[in-house]
């Protein structure tokens, strides 16, 4: 959900989507199964419940590259800090292990 609520978040911001449909695609994909909870899922399972030109353009903003991706920015953040942890050592360090 937090991947979908910044999304979201950023929809409204750039008007991509009015407050109320926020609202109900947000409690739409809440009510999801986790495993399947996807704004691609959300967006199905309001046809017919969102106006079509509204659902379009929701959909259309967040499949496009403007759309933030939380997850994977965070993904990239902890592999940059990996990068720069490793480059502070001259060889990779080795964890001491007690020998019995």
């Amino acid at each position: 959900m937090v991947n979908i609520r910044v999304a979201i978040d950023a929809a409204l911001r750039r008007r991509a989507v009015g407050k109320d449909h926020a609202e109900l695609f947000l409690k739409t994909a809440k009510v999801l199964y986790f495993p399947q909870r996807t704004s691609t899922a959300a967006l199905h399972q309001l046809k017919g419940t969102m106006p079509e030109p509204d659902r379009q353009r929701l959909a259309g903003y967040l499949r496009s590259p403007e759309a933030p991706d939380a997850k994977r920015e965070d993904a990239l953040a902890l592999l940059d800090r990996m990068r720069q942890d490793a480059e502070q050592y001259e060889t990779v360090p080795v964890p001491e292990v007690a020998a019995r």
